[in-house]
């Protein structure tokens, strides 16, 4: 049956994005204290299939718990929803399946490296669990194109952590969490302990990768000019809680609540 005006009209269904949290809670006993102490208190979002979400807000917010949260890294109730799969609710072999879908890069790329194992064999690790490739000449064949991706040359993919940069370490890290062929990427302040200029250089990376690969990336940060630069939308927090969320150049040009805007001008940010 050809259409008709009025299906002609419609608008097309929305597509489905690729990350949907809703009323996400953690809360967790201190030693001492005889109440439990709420870290996040519903806390909801989405992220756009391809978009980046920072999330900014100051040092006890509750930026790196929703992202752990969300993740099922940290015991949490509510629903988190990954490529139409809710995390939180998913039985052992679903979520098992799921988490090459999701991979993290950290702060401290020394720390999320094993220090006994070389650069190649680092990125082969989870691209041989999640079974990216068959064989093992398609995985080294894999992990040689992900690592030059990232710009780590061959030379350097036999040594270890400890003989790498800073910036070289990171991305490492970076090309050890793309080698499963993941959909969302989550970075956790993934450039704050990188000097100004290879800040920007891994950046560069986290945007070209983006376009080439389709990632979504939720990107944890303090420094509001780089979440500036990189993201499409922006979640504030404190306390636990979402004060303010929604297009960067709304949220950090125009904010509308008294805790963004302090939190614009207290923050250094880069001409």
């Amino acid at each position: 049956m050809p259409p008709t005006p009025e299906t002609q009209t419609q608008e097309a269904p929305r597509a489905l994005p690729m990350v949907r949290v809703s009323g996400l809670s953690v809360s967790f006993r201190r030693r001492g204290r005889p109440r439990r102490f709420e870290a996040l208190r519903g806390v909801g979002f989405e992220i756009e299939r391809g978009g980046t979400l920072g999330v900014v807000g100051e040092s006890g917010s509750g930026k790196s718990t929703l992202a752990r949260a969300m993740l099922r890294l940290t015991p949490a109730t509510g629903s988190a929803e990954i490529d139409g799969l809710d995390w939180l609710a998913a039985g052992a072999g679903a979520l098992r399946r799921a988490r090459r879908h999701a991979q993290m890069v950290f702060q401290d790329p020394a720390g999320s490296l094993n220090p006994r194992m070389r650069v190649i064999d680092a990125v082969m690790e989870p691209a041989v669990f999640h079974r990216v490739c068959d064989g093992a000449e398609a995985a080294r064949t894999h992990v040689t194109r992900t690592l030059e991706s990232c710009g780590v040359p061959a030379e350097l993919h036999q040594r270890f952590p400890h003989e790498l940069s800073g910036g070289q370490r990171q991305r490492v890290a970076i090309a050890r969490a793309i080698a499963p062929r993941p959909k969302l990427l989550v970075c956790d302040e993934p450039t704050s302990a990188l000097d100004v200029s290879t800040q920007a250089q891994v950046l560069n990376l986290l945007a070209d990768l983006r376009r080439e690969l389709g990632l979504t990336i939720l990107f944890i940060s303090h420094d509001l000019a780089v979440v500036e630069h990189v993201c499409d939308s922006v979640l504030v927090m404190q306390g636990g809680e979402v004060v303010e969320q929604g297009p960067t150049e709304q949220v950090l040009g125009e904010p509308r609540e008294k805790y963004t805007r302090l939190l614009v001008q207290s923050v250094p940010r880069r001409a």
